[in-house]
């Protein structure tokens, strides 16, 4: 013990001394790190999950914040449910069926599933409370429809494209700001951009977009993302809103990305990737990749 003293008194650091096997290591006070034998400030806002949303390191420390819609709860944001008394749901197409859930797997009351259909192209508008999804029906072509929230039942159909079918729409998206809609065609291998009432359509995207899988926007940053897996290099892709600026944002272990979606207050994207069984993130530059979750049952 006395020897253990004397290595570490022999540094003498500013917090504390521990003997090693290489020699005496100074460490510091949560918060800090080591510099020699000096303590500086720690980024506590680089590790993942300080902070739910918005992290800001201090001296020492660092605090966290919600952005507009959420309320804090020590380092954790809730949303602000509208109406508050109203508690939180979630909608979710399968193989038959299009059905609304409270969060602890009850079904909602009333009419709260849209059956007998299949599809994967789902979209929520929250500004008129309405449900969007493309119905591919047999005996007709298939139709952009939509449903009141809160009255699955209560449907009504929006008027076809002009300029395109839409039984090989395998995901759509929408623009909350402009009203505009976004296809992916997975068929034609393009990204098709419509106005609110689909009258008027264009060609987004034709090129370099073999077998494309998922689709998200952030409206309120200008930005749509996807996902392809086809003859060329699998990869998540940023582009504008009118389909400039394509950059990618992963192309390294990336097999089959799919089930695309954006977390607006972090401005990260999430991915599934059906192959590796890994659920994964990045920011909106591509940076600061995470696993969140791997090895699906």
């Amino acid at each position: 013990v006395s020897g253990n003293v004397s290595i570490c008194n022999s540094i003498k650091c500013e917090f504390g001394c521990k003997p090693s096997s290489s020699g005496p290591l100074c460490y510091c006070d949560k918060g800090w790190q080591p510099n020699g034998t000096r303590c500086v400030d720690f980024d506590d806002c680089l590790i993942d999950g300080s902070c739910d949303q918005h992290c800001t390191n201090t001296v020492g420390s660092y605090s966290c914040s919600c952005s507009e819609g959420y309320k804090a709860s020590g380092h954790s944001c809730f949303a602000v449910n509208v109406p508050e008394s109203e508690p939180p749901t979630i909608v979710f197409s399968s193989t038959v069926d299009i059905r609304r859930l409270f969060l602890n797997g009850s079904s909602y009351p009333g009419n709260s599933s849209v059956t007998p259909l299949h599809t994967q192209a789902l979209e929520f508008d929250h500004r008129n409370q309405t449900l969007c999804y493309i119905h591919q029906n047999e005996s007709v072509k298939a139709t952009l429809s939509c449903s009141h929230i809160d009255d699955l039942s209560n449907a009504w159909d929006l008027p076809s494209p002009a300029m395109f079918p839409l039984d090989s729409m395998t995901h759509i998206a929408l623009d909350w700001i402009s009203s505009n809609w976004y296809f992916l065609d997975d068929n034609r291998e393009m990204v098709f951009l419509c106005n609110s009432t689909l009258a008027s359509c264009v060609i987004l995207i034709d090129v370099n977009l073999s077998k494309p899988r998922g689709i998200a926007l952030d409206p309120t940053k200008g930005l749509m993302f996807f996902t392809k897996w086809g003859a060329s290099t699998p990869m998540l892709e940023r582009a504008l809103l009118d389909g400039t600026n394509r950059t990618s944002l992963v192309n390294r272990k990336i097999v089959y990305p799919y089930g695309v979606t954006v977390d607006f207050p972090t401005q990260h994207v999430y991915w599934v990737d059906t192959y590796l069984d890994f659920v994964e993130r990045v920011d909106y530059d591509g940076r600061h990749r995470r696993t969140i979750k791997k090895g699906f049952p």
